[in-house]
This record gives C-alpha cells, sequence and structure tokens, in this order.
C-alpha cells in the first residue's frame, strides 16, 4: 500500500524534519560548538561535534521524516565528500534558505522566478568570494587547522605533516598508547606486507638492510629451484635478498628461515599486498625503486616494510598523476595519491594521545577535520567564523539572499553564549570574536580564517538541496501492510 501526502502537510514533514537534523547539528558549529553523544548499534557510543557523521547518526521512526531526512542529509555528505569539512555549515546554511524560499512564496512570488532570481544571486555572492580570497601563509595554515580543531597541539602536528607530505591521503592516524600526540615521518616507499616469520627481525622491533638485491616474483612460488638461475650468482656473494611474491609455500618459508638461522643465506621472504586489482600497478612502483634489482636500503618492523631508492622515479610520478586526473572512484583515487606521495615526498603517521579510548577517538576525528581543512586551504583562504559571507550581505543589500548570509556567523557566535544583543552591538563596530585569543577584534585584521573552497561548496550544495525541498509537491511512502494490520 502507498501513502500519498500532499502540499500542506508535506511542509510540516519537511519542517520536521528540518529542526531534527540541521537544529540539532547547528549547535555544533565552530571552536565553541557543543559535543553530542552518539549511540549506535554496531560501535561503542562516541563524543564529536563532526556535523556529517552526527548527521549521518539522525533518523525517524515517522517513515515521511525519514525519507526526507535522507534528502537533506545528501548536502552534508556532498560538502564532506568534495572538501572533507564545512558540513555542519551546509545544513545551517540549507535551512535558512529553505526558510527564506517559503517566505518569498507565500509573499506571491513564484518557484520558477525564485530559481531565476537566486541562481543569479549565487553566481554574484560566488564570485566575491573568491575575489575575496588571497593565498594562505604558514600561520593562516595554523589558525585554519584550530578553527577546525579546537586544539593546539593537533593544529601544530596537522600543519607540520601537510606541508611535509601536501594531503591528508598520505597522512595516516592512529590512537598513540600514550597521552602523547607525535607524528613520524617516512621518506619511502611503504608497503603493508611483513616478514613471513618473525624470527626474522631476531627480536628487535625493526631491521635494517644496506643494499639488499630484490627479486619480484609474479606469481605463487613453491621452492627456491624455481628461481635458482637468478639467485645462485647473488648466493655466491652472500647479499641480501629480499624475495617478494603473490604467495608461497609452507616448504619455501621454511627453506628461508633455516637458511637463515644456519647464517648460510639471507633470503627475506615477503608476501605483497593484493591492493584488490591493482597488483600489476603496485608492479610498476616497485620496479621504478630497483636499479639492476638493487635498492639502497630496506627497513622490516612487525607491521610493515619500507624500501628505500636513489632511483630517478620522475616518469612513474608522471603517470600516476595522469592516473589520478583520469580516476573516477575515489577509493581508487586516495590509493593512487598514497603511492605518488611515497615516490614523491613521503608518508607521515600521526599519533594520537589521549587519556581514554573516547577522548582519542574525539580527538582523531576532529583531528581529520584539521586536515580535510587544510588541503582544501591549498586553493585559498576567507576571513572565517562567517565574517565573508557577512561582509557580503552588508556589501549586497538589495540580494534576496543576503538575508541568510549572516546565520552561520551568528550560530558561531550563540555557541560560544555570547547573547544576540552583544553581538549585534560588535557587529555595528565591525568587530569579529577571535576564539583563540578570546577577545573581539576588527574583522579586516584578525587571523580568523576558512578554506575559500570549504565556503563555496557549503554554499552551493546547501543552495541545491534546498530548492529541491521547494520545489517538492507530493511525498509517496511505502506502508508496510502487515504492520499496518497490527496496529489495529
Amino acid at each position: 500500500m502507498k501513502n500519498v501526502i500532499g502540499p500542506d502537510e508535506l511542509k510540516i514533514k519537511i519542517k520536521e524534519a528540518l529542526e531534527l537534523l540541521c537544529d540539532t547539528v547547528s549547535k555544533t558549529l565552530g571552536p565553541s560548538g557543543n559535543n553530542i553523544l552518539l549511540d549506535t548499534k554496531d560501535l561503542a557510543p562516541f563524543i564529536t561535534n563532526d556535523g556529517v557523521t552526527i548527521a549521518s547518526s539522525i533518523s525517524s521512526s515517522d517513515e515521511a521524516t525519514k525519507a526526507l531526512l535522507e534528502i537533506i542529509k545528501e548536502a552534508s555528505m556532498k560538502t564532506n565528500e568534495m572538501v572533507g569539512d564545512g558540513t555542519t555549515t551546509t545544513l545551517v546554511l540549507l535551512k535558512a534558505i529553505y526558510d527564506l524560499g517559503l517566505k518569498e512564496i507565500e509573499k506571491g512570488t513564484s518557484l520558477c522566478n525564485l530559481k531565476k532570481i537566486w541562481h543569479e544571486e549565487l553566481k554574484k555572492i560566488l564570485d566575491e568570494i573568491e575575489q575575496k580570497s588571497r593565498k594562505p601563509t604558514t600561520n593562516d595554515l595554523y589558525q585554519i587547522a584550530y578553527s577546525a580543531c579546537n586544539d593546539e597541539v593537533l593544529s601544530k602536528v596537522s600543519v607540520e605533516t601537510i606541508l611535509k607530505v601536501k594531503t591528508k591521503n598520505a597522512i595516516k592516524i592512529l590512537a598513540s598508547k600514550t597521552k602523547k600526540t607525535y607524528f613520524d615521518y617516512v621518506n619511502g616507499y611503504v608497503l603493508n606486507s611483513f616478514l613471513s616469520h618473525e624470527y626474522f627481525l631476531n627480536g628487535d622491533d625493526k631491521i635494517e638492510i644496506p643494499h639488499p638485491y630484490v627479486l619480484i616474483y609474479k606469481g605463487f612460488l613453491d621452492s627456491l629451484e624455481e628461481i635458482s638461475s637468478m639467485i645462485n650468482p647473488l648466493l655466491k656473494d652472500k647479499e641480501s635478498i629480499i624475495l617478494m611474491t603473490e604467495g608461497y609455500s609452507k616448504e619455501l618459508k621454511e627453506t628461508c628461515l633455516s637458511l637463515y638461522y644456519e647464517k648460510k643465506v639471507y633470503i627475506y621472504l615477503l608476501e605483497l599486498p593484493t591492493y584488490d586489482s591493482m597488483l600489476f600497478e603496485l608492479y610498476k612502483d616497485l620496479e621504478s625503486l630497483i636499479d639492476l634489482s638493487h635498492l639502497k636500503e630496506a627497513v622490516f618492523t612487525r607491521e610493515e616494510t619500507i624500501l628505500f631508492s636513489n632511483q630517478d622515479t620522475n616518469k612513474r610520478k608522471e603517470e600516476l598523476k595522469k592516473e589520478i586526473l583520469m580516476c573516477h572512484s575515489n577509493y581508487q583515487k586516495e590509493d593512487l595519491q598514497r603511492r605518488l606521495s611515497m615516490l614523491e615526498t613521503g608518508l607521515c603517521t600521526i599519533y594520537v594521545g589521549g587519556y581514554t579510548e573516547v577522548e582519542k577517538k574525539e580527538k582523531i576525528m576532529r583531528l581529520e577535520d584539521a586536515l580535510c581543512s587544510l588541503e582544501v586551504s591549498f586553493y585559498g583562504v576567507n576571513i572565517g567564523s562567517g565574517v565573508t559571507l557577512y561582509q557580503i550581505k552588508k556589501e549586497n543589500k538589495n540580494l534576496v539572499l543576503s538575508e541568510i548570509l549572516d546565520i552561520p556567523l551568528k550560530q558561531i557566535i550563540l555557541n560560544n553564549g555570547i547573547s544576540s544583543l552583544e553581538l549585534e552591538k560588535h557587529l555595528e563596530k565591525n568587530e569579529i570574536y577571535n576564539f583563540t585569543l578570546e577577545k573581539w577584534e576588527d574583522m579586516n585584521l584578525t587571523n580568523v580564517l576558512d578554506a575559500t573552497k570549504v565556503c563555496t561548496t557549503s554554499l552551493q550544495n546547501a543552495f541545491s538541496i534546498a530548492l529541491m525541498l521547494l520545489n517538492l509537491s507530493f511525498l509517496v511512502i511505502n506502508v508496510d501492510e502487515k504492520n499496518e494490520r497490527d496496529e489495529f
């Protein structure tokens, strides 16, 4: 059975969905925004202020409201997918744009004319945001990171790592075993593969092998006899050999261990990670590192293998850059970017510390926000905390959309506990609150910044979904007939 919801009831349902989702998430906006405790079926309850995480967890027992929630969430999720930040701002703007649209329609403006006017106004606003943008300094990046994560230590470590490797895809985040937060940097090619047996490590956490020879066997290897013609010349000179295969037999592992134990031959046996169906591409990376099967150094730990090379890998790097431009899968694009970074800049691992696992998890989510903000900030930055949109409102009072451009700024300030009356007093003086310095300052002199791309993307996605909601006339819900009978 299908339940049809008409225009009048639909407006009520849309309002309920917007209030449930957007009003909840808006309380987390800004450095002083509130945290929210999420209880999920599959994970232990955790605390976060991440907009898209909170939004994705909100649902409703009412089928109509639930359907509308999924549409509204799309704005936040799309912003997260595109720039990784600004998800809460997107939902705050979405609700404001929808409410403004309803008001304009009630005053007699047709939806068709409203769309035409708003599309022109949106283009003007986006152009002005770009005009107010500038390239960030290192100090700017620190301020952006702090605005995103509200933590001095996380800000510092996020900026230091992103400046080293240029992309968040080259940064791994792990929980630290202590309360200390720090990072490790490796300027080499890292394989998520380790030695066939921990005996090779001789009880150490890691071993370093200078100038090893590398043999890559493309397939399953049963015994050393199959590659005897390749390894025999090396065995005579007692060279260290790293043997990489797609798989190996138990007998082969035992043979390599026995030779190693007897100190006759040093053959370090590795099974290559499959990277799903990308093993062939991995071969290309590895072969670009090896000079006549020779490496500068290899480092083995209990979790991974790191290869260091003196080879010129420019040709392979250019190939990877082209593959990234042609790739449409986000998962594959991240993998390609990570591999490019290993050849180009290296990798960083950030270990996030805290007193409890709950604290570490909450910090990790804030660190991820900071890294996303920093990555897109290289395109340009604007005055943050909603100030850029507020300035455009003051400069373009004739725009219909100007009415909603100060909403993010006001929500950020209100979340800090500052009253609307005090806020208006400072806005008249052209002052913004600096959360880092804990004082009011001139908007044009502030170092509170946001990434330009986050600002424009949030506005575009909010605008898109708000117009879709305004254009809805009916909602058809599939009703389970069995459940309906059970109610009587």
